[in-house]
C-alpha cells in the first residue's frame, strides 16, 4: 500500500511544507549538485513527515525523496534547474555553475584618479588619464539588464554559485591575481565581483591606454578560461 508523506522544509528557523507527492521509502534528498542533504522522517498524528535541514553549503533547489539522483542544469536565467534523473550515487555535477547568467551581467568599473581626466583628441570626446595620474579608489557595480533597463540583483541572484573552484585566478590588464573561494568550494556571483573587484584596484595601474592608466575600457564583458587556467576578465568600452 501507498503512503504518502507531508514534506517539509527547515528554512530561517521555521518549518515550511512543500509537497504531498513522495511515497514512502529511505529518508533521502539532494541539492542541485546532487549531494546528499539531511533529512529524516517522523511520525505527527497520522501522517509521516520528511524532514530536510539543509546547511550554508548546500546549493538550491533540493529534491526529497527521488528514487534516483538529479541531473543538474542552468537555465536560461542562470538559475539551477533539475533535469533528467541519474541513477544514485552518479555525480550531478555542473563545473562552471551559471556562468552564463553572471557573464550576461551588465559591470561598470569605477575609476577615481589623483589627477583629472583629459580629452584624448581635441575633436574627441573619450577621456583618457595623465601620465602621472594614479588610481585613488575603485568600484565594481553589477546589475540586470531586463526589458530595456538595468536593475538591482537580487539577494538570490546575488548568491549562486558561479564557479564550482577551491581557488581562481583572475587577469585584468596586469599581472594574475590569485584569489581563494570564501567557503573553500566554489564562487558565488558576489564573491566573483568582489575578487573582480580587487584584482583591478592591484593591478589596473599596470594598464596603458594612450599614456596613462586605461580609464576607457571600464564595461564588464565577461571572464573567461584561457589556456594557461588563468580565467581572463574582458573589459570592453
Amino acid at each position: 500500500m501507498a503512503i504518502w508523506a507531508c514534506v517539509h522544509l527547515y528554512l530561517l528557523g521555521r518549518w515550511c511544507q512543500l509537497a504531498r507527492h513522495e511515497r514512502w521509502g529511505g529518508s533521502t534528498g539532494y541539492d542541485a549538485l546532487g549531494r546528499p542533504v539531511h533529512t529524516w522522517y517522523d511520525v505527527d498524528g497520522g501522517t509521516i513527515v520528511q524532514h530536510i535541514e539543509p546547511d550554508a553549503d548546500d546549493v538550491f533547489p533540493i529534491l526529497a525523496h527521488p528514487n534516483t539522483v538529479p541531473q543538474c542544469s542552468i537555465d536560461d536565467t542562470g538559475a539551477a534547474r533539475i533535469d533528467q534523473p541519474r541513477s544514485v550515487g552518479a555525480p550531478c555535477h555542473h563545473p562552471h555553475m551559471a556562468l552564463k547568467f553572471f557573464n550576461g551581467l551588465s559591470g561598470t568599473l569605477a575609476i577615481e584618479l589623483t589627477e583629472p581626466t583629459e580629452n584624448v583628441a581635441a575633436n574627441l570626446s573619450n577621456q583618457r588619464a595623465t601620465a602621472t595620474a594614479a588610481i585613488r579608489a575603485l568600484s565594481f557595480t553589477l546589475n540586470v539588464f531586463e526589458n530595456g533597463d538595468l536593475r538591482n540583483l537580487t539577494v538570490d541572484e546575488f548568491d549562486r554559485v558561479v564557479l564550482e573552484l577551491p581557488m581562481l585566478n583572475l587577469r585584468g590588464f596586469g599581472d594574475p591575481v590569485e584569489h581563494e573561494a570564501p567557503n573553500g568550494k566554489w564562487f558565488t556571483v558576489r564573491d566573483l565581483a568582489t575578487a573582480i573587484a580587487e584584482t583591478e584596484r592591484s593591478t589596473r595601474q599596470q594598464s596603458q591606454w594612450f599614456g596613462g592608466v586605461d580609464v576607457h575600457h571600464i564595461f564588464f564583458e565577461g571572464i573567461h578560461e584561457m589556456d594557461d587556467g588563468v580565467w581572463e576578465i574582458y573589459w570592453g568600452s
